[in-house]
């Protein structure tokens, strides 16, 4: 009998990847000095996996539909779930996070506290990668 995989393996490789980059360059990262176009593509980057990710994909498939009357007009019904899903997405991550995010702040202002953080979630990263590859 094969395993059963709960995540592809592009995703661990993706993981472990991402762990190497924070260990291998600890003081760099979003904390430095970008010029605008290094800060677009970050921008992009970092919205980039939620769009094309299989299983919110999947998720909203199986959501939308029971929140649809296709009796009445769908374009202004999916308007209203779409300006409601972003709001909730907008206040859970702007405040939510930001609120979780305040006590990093003070690590985030020193080089020696930066390369600290980087190297916990290096190793948060590929500890993740190893246990993907047993899962």
């Amino acid at each position: 009998m094969g395993r059963i995989q709960s995540e592809p393996r592009g995703t661990r490789v993706c993981r472990a990847r991402r762990g190497v980059r924070f260990l291998s360059r600890p003081s760099l990262g979003f904390f430095g000095d970008p010029d605008r176009l290094a800060l677009a593509l970050t921008r992009l980057r970092r919205h980039q996996p939620h769009l094309l990710n299989p299983k919110a994909i999947v998720f909203f498939l199986a959501f939308i539909p029971s929140f649809i009357d296709l009796s009445r007009v769908p374009l202004p019904q999916y308007l209203i779930l779409v300006a409601t899903v972003l709001a909730v997405d907008i206040l859970v991550m702007w405040f939510v996070f930001a609120l979780a995010a305040k006590p990093f702040r003070s690590l985030t202002r020193s080089r020696r506290g930066r390369r600290g953080l980087n190297m916990v979630f290096g190793a948060l990263f590929l500890g993740v990668a190893a246990l993907l590859l047993l899962v």
